[in-house]
């Protein structure tokens, strides 16, 4: 059971009770109706959980009554944000016809577009855009729809924005929906993206292309695609190898205890910490009732140190984490070492094979020349036949003519009339065999010529071909070799910049100081300072980031122990205390 100071109104609302609702808002003589805008700890009203859960009947009831359409919780979701993101259609489309405002955004910036897009409803999608609702709005890092579609993986949602005319090429900082799809291996967004003419060649501000992102996590099918893209628009350059990502560190020691069962460092305590105190959040479940973990939060919170001792405990933490990243750095530069040796071998090979095929085209070429000498040689041996074959036709028919001019008319008797008809027809019979005899030589003669002439034009094209063919292996080997050498000077960057680090992080050391410093109380990706009521996060490695950072689409690994953070993510509530501690000014107002 909920508090009874959180109202009946609410719970009956959370649990879907219409006769309890109608009750609690009908008021007599004896008693005064419930509050319909009453808030629970949360900030929510009985309409937020009538649109949570869907339930239509409840939500007539409730406005009908004087229920505020847009009241916020305490992260500025209203009625309309939890129907988008936990309810159904029918819900959404009640509530926009009660006049809900669809352009209204959240504390992070985030509008219902947005959630409808980062959770994959594309019918809720539809029917918000439909509304009016801007599809190329973004939220205030500089997200769009589209690129928060793509980050989670809804392909049905963005080929719902596509449809609706939203920017595909739209950018945040340089980084587009294409640049997203292949940081994240989405491999079928990436075709969808490809297919509706995302360009493959716009650079973020790191100055990478989407193939360059697909290339250093190790998507390979992702890089033959966009590759097959390019090559099939004329733009394509010979691929290189695609390094090998880093891979990411073990984490099955994480949560484990000391020999006696209890929590053995502070890292260990910390994320039992952060296992029962589960953040209240709009993804929290629809149980309501407490449980043994609430009770374990409160055991937890008695046993809490001061602000020093957890301080000084945290500056180990500090120091045992410079420890492993100086271990990080060493091994990334062993593994950048050994890939790049890797790659330059693989570039050897493929210039080997490269240099094979072009000296076999160029050994062909004489060969398919010759071939084609030899053909027309045939072929006009052929003709000087025909053209004798013709020249006797030619004697024959004379031969003919005259046998026919020396035919005398006899008619001594009528056998001899006779045999003197028959003799003509004879003669009449062989002129015309002869006729056509002389036309099929003609015929196969001019036939004999056409081949000639065709095989000149194969043997000129065969030969223009494989010169076309080499040239190609050519320009493909000048590419392997560009390739190569810009793949030389990234390394040499990389490896002066681990060398920078590493020796700077020798050179630091974590000192417990009395005076407090600020610095350690900032985000490692922003430098934002963690001053309350900003939430920290913390990776399975224990690298904190604020929650800004945690939002953005396209921070997809740890920056610093490269482990995925998606679902691996967890809230830092004892550094959150630690934090309240440090800045109390800035507390008083939560």
């Amino acid at each position: 059971m909920r508090p009874a100071a959180a109202g009946l109104l609410l719970q009956a609302a959370r649990d879907g009770d219409l006769h309890t609702v109608k009750k609690r808002l009908k008021a007599n003589v004896f008693k005064k109706a419930e509050d319909v805008n009453r808030r629970d700890d949360r900030d929510c009203t009985a309409l937020h959980y009538a649109a949570k859960t869907s339930n239509l009947g409840i939500a007539a009831v409730l406005l009908a009554k004087g229920a505020e359409l847009q009241a916020e919780d305490k992260h500025g979701w209203t009625a309309l944000h939890y129907a988008v993101r936990y309810g159904s259609e029918a819900m959404v489309q009640f509530l926009i016809e009660r006049g809900a405002d669809i352009h209204s955004k959240e504390r992070r910036g985030w509008g219902v577009l947005h959630l409808a897009a980062r959770n994959g409803h594309s019918d809720k999608a539809r029917l918000l855009l439909e509304s009016g609702v801007d599809v190329g709005e973004v939220q205030r890092q500089g997200w769009n729809s589209l690129h928060l579609a793509v980050r989670y993986g809804q392909p049905d949602t963005i080929s719902t924005m596509l449809e609706y005319g939203i920017h595909i090429d739209a950018e945040n900082v340089g980084w587009t929906a294409l640049h997203l799809a292949a940081l994240n291996g989405h491999l079928d967004i990436v075709s969808i993206l490809l297919n509706k003419g995302a360009s493959s060649s716009i650079r973020n501000r790191e100055g990478k292309t989407a193939l360059d992102i697909a290339r250093e996590e190790g998507q390979e099918r992702i890089a033959a695609i966009i590759i097959e893209t390019e090559f099939q628009s004329g733009v394509s350059e010979l691929p290189s190898p695609p390094p090998t990502p880093p891979s990411a560190p073990p984490i099955e020691f994480f949560g484990a205890r000391g020999p006696e069962g209890t929590l053995g460092t502070l890292e260990q305590w910390r994320v039992k910490l952060q296992r029962d105190l589960e953040e209240v959040s709009n993804d929290d479940s629809d149980s309501t009732e407490p449980s043994a973990t609430e009770g374990e939060v409160e055991e937890v919170t008695l046993r809490w140190k001061s602000f020093e001792e957890e301080k000084v405990e945290l500056l180990q933490q500090l120091e045992r984490s410079r420890l492993k990243e100086i271990l990080r750095l060493r091994a990334e530069i062993e593994r950048r070492e050994e890939r790049v040796a890797a790659g330059g071998a693989r570039a050897e090979r493929q210039t080997e094979i490269i240099h094979s095929q072009v000296a076999n085209l160029r050994e062909g070429v004489p060969r398919a020349q010759e071939a084609a000498r030899a053909r027309e040689q045939n072929l006009r041996e052929d003709i000087t036949q025909l053209s004798v074959l013709l020249t006797n036709c030619a004697a024959e028919a004379e031969l003919v003519e005259q046998l026919r001019s020396h035919q005398v008319e006899v008619d001594m008797s009528e056998q001899l009339v006779l045999l003197a008809g028959q003799k003509r027809e004879a003669i009449e019979q062989l002129v015309a065999l002869q006729a056509r005899h002389r036309e099929e030589l003609e015929a196969l003669k001019r036939e004999k010529y056409s081949e000639v002439e065709m095989c000149e034009a194969m043997g000129e094209r065969e030969v223009a071909r494989t010169v076309a063919k080499i040239a190609v292996l050519e320009q493909e080997l000048e590419s392997v070799r560009a390739e190569g050498a810009r793949r030389a000077a990234r390394h040499r960057e990389a490896m002066a910049e681990l060398g920078q680090e590493l020796e700077a992080a020798e050179r630091q050391r974590v000192i417990s100081k009395k005076q407090e410093d600020e610095d350690q109380f900032a985000c490692p990706v922003c430098l934002e300072l963690l001053v309350p009521p900003l939430r920290i996060f913390q990776c399975p490695e224990g690298h904190i980031l604020c929650e800004n950072c945690k939002e953005n689409p396209a921070l997809v690994h740890c920056p610093q122990c490269r482990v995925r953070l998606e679902r691996n993510c967890s809230r830092n509530r004892a550094l959150e205390e630690v934090a309240r501690t440090f800045f109390p000014q800035e507390t008083t107002s939560v």
